[in-house]
């Protein structure tokens, strides 16, 4: 997994157990100051072929970290945010 994957699956996992719902691709490019969200939902759909996320295409609030993705977290080095 490349190191932006990483971060961005770390902070969407804290995103969701801070808020209680997951981000919107705009949160995600704000938090790792990306230019455009687009990038963000690139990361998204990468994480996603990778088994480290679900969500359902066209419909808001649906990413989910999944067990794998949680998996990943936990057995990765600390990055600095």
């Amino acid at each position: 997994m490349r190191e932006v994957e990483l971060k961005a699956l770390r902070f969407i996992a804290r995103y969701i157990e801070e808020n209680q719902r997951p981000p919107t691709y705009r949160d995600i490019a704000h938090a790792l100051r990306f230019r455009s969200s687009s990038t963000a939902n690139d990361i998204v759909y990468a994480l996603g072929a990778h088994g480290y996320v679900s969500f359902e295409p066209r419909r808001t609030r649906t990413l989910q970290v999944t067990q794998r993705g949680r998996e990943a977290i936990a057995e990765a080095e600390p990055v600095s945010d």
